[in-house]
């Protein structure tokens, strides 16, 4: 009776977040300078912040450094402060690996029946194909 019952209340009276109240965490858009996207939001470790004055001098990079956690730096690249491309996230010793067949298991894909394949429409999300 309780799930039910939950299931009605979530279903009837629980409405979806907005769009301006969602919590943003990773740019809509890439840098129009770089081509590269980057995170808005860490707490943890600071994998893809740029690093602008807000971000390594303000008040929570200072708590950050005060308690002893990772905060961004100035010309430190270990959490990739220049931002990513869709294609290169991933562990750091695999970086530009696999790309060539990554391209061509989407061209294959792209060929077949678009209506059956959710892959269809990559070359939004990947950016510029190569040249063969």
């Amino acid at each position: 009776m309780i799930v039910p019952t939950r299931n009605f209340y979530i279903r009837t009276f629980c409405l979806p977040t907005s769009y301006a109240d969602r919590d943003q965490l990773v740019a809509e858009k890439p840098d129009p300078a770089t081509g590269r996207y980057y995170e808005l939001d860490w707490s943890a470790y600071p994998w893809y912040i740029k690093p602008t004055f807000q971000e390594v001098w303000g008040p929570y990079a200072w708590w950050t450094w005060l308690t002893r956690k990772n905060a961004p730096r100035v010309g430190d690249k270990k959490y990739h402060p220049e931002g990513y491309l869709l294609k290169e996230v991933g562990p750091d010793d695999q970086l530009g690996q696999g790309e060539a067949e990554m391209y061509q298991t989407i061209r294959t894909l792209e060929r077949k029946d678009a209506s059956l394949s959710p892959f269809a429409s990559f070359n939004n999300y990947l950016g510029r194909r190569p040249k063969n």
